[in-house]
C-alpha cells in the first residue's frame, strides 16, 4: 500500500504528485491513497492589486485538472476516520518517507544503467507499505526507471482542463513570438534569491528582439518596472475571458500565466521553483527547452559520460527540479 498525503500546497506540486501517484497505482496491485487537506490549493502570492477582479469560488485540484477514475486511489477531503487502514494512516508522521529517496523500476526485466538512474536511491519494495510525505511526491522523470509508452500514456491522461488551455493559447497567439521569464521572489528567497544583477544577466541571454513577457509573484519590485507583465496583458486585454472561466481566483490567474509561458519561443526561470519547472517540462515536451535559469544554467557543459542528468549533482534536492528525462515515451 502507498499512502500519499499532501501538505496544503500549490497547484503544480499537486499536479506532479498526482501524476506520480497514478504511475504507482498502475504498476502495483496495491491500494494507493492521496489525502487532500480541506484547505485545497495553497496560494502564496497574496496580490492585493488583483483582488478586485478575482472571483471568490476556490477550486480544488479536480476543478482544474482532468483526473481519470482509478479504483486504487481514494481521495479524502477531511479526517481519514473511515479509512480501513486507519492505524497505518495514523502512524503517518512517525513513519512517513520521501519518495525522492527511492525509485521504481517500471520494467523489472531491464536493469541496464539502473545504478546510474538510482544515483544512491533505494528501489521500492512492493511487498512493503509506504507512507509518502512531501510538498510533491517526485517528478515522473526522476522517479520511474524504464518508462515505456503504455506507462507514459497513463501519466499523460492527467491534463489541465481544456478551457484553461484554450484561454492561454488565445493570449499567447495575441502576443505573437515572445521570450518568457518567471521570477520567483517573496516566500522563495530563502531558497533562491534573484538579485537585480542576476535578473538582467539572465534575460541578457536572449539574442533576439522579441518582446519579453514576465510572470512573477513580486510585481511591485522596482527593478522590473519596465518589463511587460503577463498580469497586465490578462487584466487589460483578456479580463472578460478570464472572468468567464468556471473559476477565476488567484490560483487560476497563476495557472493561466504559467500556461501562456508554454508558448514562449525561449524561456528563463527561477531554479528550484515548481512553477518554473512545470513550464520547462512543457517546453521540453515540445522539443524546445533550453533549461535556462537565473544564476544557474544547470545543463550547460554536461559531462558526456553521464547517463542521467541528476548524476552530476549530489544526492538530494530532487524535489526542486524537473529534468530533460521528462520527454514523453511514444514508441
Amino acid at each position: 500500500m502507498f499512502i500519499a498525503r499532501h501538505h496544503s500546497t500549490g497547484l503544480f506540486n499537486q499536479i506532479l504528485s498526482l501524476e506520480t501517484l497514478f504511475g504507482i497505482a498502475s504498476l502495483f496491485e496495491s491500494e494507493s491513497l492521496i489525502y487532500e487537506f480541506d484547505g485545497g490549493i495553497n496560494d502564496q502570492t497574496n496580490n492585493e492589486s488583483r483582488k478586485k477582479i478575482l472571483g471568490e469560488k476556490i477550486p480544488v485540484l479536480s476543478d482544474l485538472v482532468d483526473i481519470p477514475k482509478n479504483d486504487k486511489i481514494t481521495f479524502l477531503k477531511g479526517p481519514a476516520t473511515n479509512f480501513k487502514n486507519i492505524d497505518l494512516f495514523n502512524s503517518f508522521d512517525e513513519n512517513s518517507k520521501k519518495l525522492v529517496d527511492y525509485f521504481i523500476n517500471v520494467d523489472a526485466s531491464k536493469t541496464s544503467n539502473i545504478d546510474n538512474f538510482s544515483h544512491g536511491r533505494e528501489e521500492i519494495d512492493i511487498s512493503k507499505d509506504y507512507i509518502l510525505n512531501n510538498y510533491n511526491l517526485d517528478y515522473y522523470s526522476h522517479c520511474f526507471f524504464n518508462r515505456n509508452k503504455s506507462f507514459d500514456d497513463i501519466i499523460f491522461n492527467i491534463k489541465i482542463k481544456q478551457e484553461y488551455l484554450d484561454l492561454a493559447k488565445k493570449i499567447a497567439e495575441n502576443i505573437g513570438s515572445f521570450n518568457g521569464c518567471h521570477l520567483r521572489k517573496r516566500d522563495h528567497i530563502i531558497i533562491e534569491d534573484i538579485s537585480e544583477k542576476d535578473f538582467f544577466e539572465g534575460i541578457g541571454i536572449f539574442d533576439n528582439n522579441k518582446p519579453l513577457i514576465l510572470s512573477t509573484d513580486d510585481r511591485d519590485n522596482p527593478f522590473i518596472k519596465n518589463i511587460n507583465l503577463i498580469d497586465d496583458i490578462i487584466i487589460n486585454d483578456f479580463l472578460s475571458d478570464f472572468q468567464s472561466l468556471p473559476f477565476y481566483n488567484e490560483v487560476v490567474f497563476g495557472l493561466i500565466s504559467n500556461l501562456v509561458m508554454h508558448h514562449a519561443d525561449d524561456f528563463i526561470g527561477t531554479s528550484t521553483s515548481t512553477f518554473t519547472n512545470y513550464i520547462q517540462r512543457n517546453l521540453n515536451l515540445q522539443g524546445r527547452c533550453n533549461w535556462r535559469y537565473f544564476k544557474n544554467d544547470r545543463f550547460i557543459n554536461e559531462n558526456p559520460s553521464v547517463v542521467y542528468s541528476w548524476e552530476r549533482y549530489p544526492n538530494g534536492g530532487y524535489f526542486y527540479t524537473e529534468w530533460p528525462e521528462s520527454n514523453r515515451i511514444t514508441d
